[in-house]
């Protein structure tokens, strides 16, 4: 016969201490996402003359330093993708293709400071172009010869009976061929603004791969969620730009292109509504687009601008400049610009 345990007298003082160690600890009201401040930019990331012209940018401009000290790094990974890689150890190889997105609301003098941080990357595709444009257009003269030689010779194998045709059939197969391993030769670009996916995957297979957009709006947003496609947002050459996966792309009417490593920047501006209105959207969230941005929200400094302050010295303008496109436009870049 077993013995059953007692229970142990409960009392008013028992009740009251397990009353009070319910309650919820004594913790500070929660801060309103208005009222969250993080670290401010490390400006020692970037070599001495970079620092010097992103604070003088800065202080010319009375923008907070966040601002074009992002806008530098997205500049140098668009200068850099396809060029060099970061290998963290023999099986993990990064590109150096990123993604940022500055957060400021209007005011914030943005564009100014977008166009003075880009400049360099501007006027390197326009040197680009100049030079490379006589060589292009000789091309595409011959091209258009060739293509004109090939329907004559088609032309001449459909009239000749027997073996009078094979001589004029045989030239026209090589010359079509010759057409057929010949690229089309296209002007140089570096860069792109609000662009649809199809764009972007005609663009990184015209460019050798490699393309960066830089926008001082947030039009591409809207233009990714399906501004142009019936609300159907197409994020696939994106996150494979991003993460350097082979972008097929096969459409009726349409030649294939095929980019096997690709290499895509992004670098925008935005204002706060902008993000906050695809924020929830369901496929930017579930595949990880917006994941892969740098966000920045920098402090704003309206209200406590100087009136009064010095241009960006000449000099320190001229090293960011050559720091971006320190080589001449005929340096052998060959179909990567």
């Amino acid at each position: 016969m077993g013995l059953a345990a007692q229970a142990p007298e409960v009392t008013a003082d028992m009740l009251s201490s397990a009353v009070d160690a319910t309650e919820p600890p004594d913790w500070e009201a929660p801060l309103g996402f208005n009222e969250l401040t993080g670290e401010p930019f490390p400006e020692d990331i970037f070599p001495d003359q970079i620092e010097q012209f992103v604070r003088a940018q800065a202080h010319a401009l009375q923008t907070p330093v966040d601002l074009p000290a992002v806008l530098a790094l997205g500049v140098i990974a668009a200068a850099s993708a396809r060029r060099a890689e970061v290998s963290l150890s023999p099986d993990w190889i990064e590109p150096l293709n990123e993604w940022f997105a500055i957060v400021l609301s209007s005011g914030e003098r943005k564009s100014p400071q977008f166009r003075a941080i880009t400049a360099p990357v501007e006027e390197r595709q326009r040197e680009l172009v100049e030079a490379r444009r006589p060589e292009i257009e000789r091309q595409k003269v011959d091209r258009d010869i060739k293509e004109k030689r090939v329907a004559e010779l088609k032309s001449r194998a459909a009239k000749a009976d027997g073996i009078e045709a094979n001589q004029p059939r045989e030239e026209a197969a090589r010359v079509a061929q010759e057409l057929d391993e010949a690229p089309v030769p296209v002007l140089p670009r570096l860069i792109a603004d609000d662009v649809t996916s199809e764009a972007v995957a005609g663009l990184l297979a015209e460019q050798g791969g490699r393309i960066a957009i830089l926008s001082a709006e947030g039009g591409l947003f809207a233009t990714i969620a399906g501004r142009y496609s019936d609300g159907v947002a197409n994020l696939d050459v994106f996150l494979k730009g991003y993460s350097g996966d082979s972008i097929r792309v096969d459409r009726r009417g349409r030649q294939s292109e095929f980019v096997p490593k690709p290499h895509l920047t992004l670098c925008l501006t935005v204002q706060p509504q902008v993000i906050e209105s695809f924020s929830e959207q369901r496929e930017f969230r579930g595949r990880g687009f917006l994941a892969r941005f740098n966000f920045s929200f920098p402090q704003s400094v309206v209200g406590y601008r100087e009136s009064k302050v010095a241009p960006v010295p000449e000099e320190l303008a001229r090293n960011w400049a050559r720091s971006v496109n320190p080589n001449p436009p005929n340096d052998g870049l060959g179909d990567s610009p």
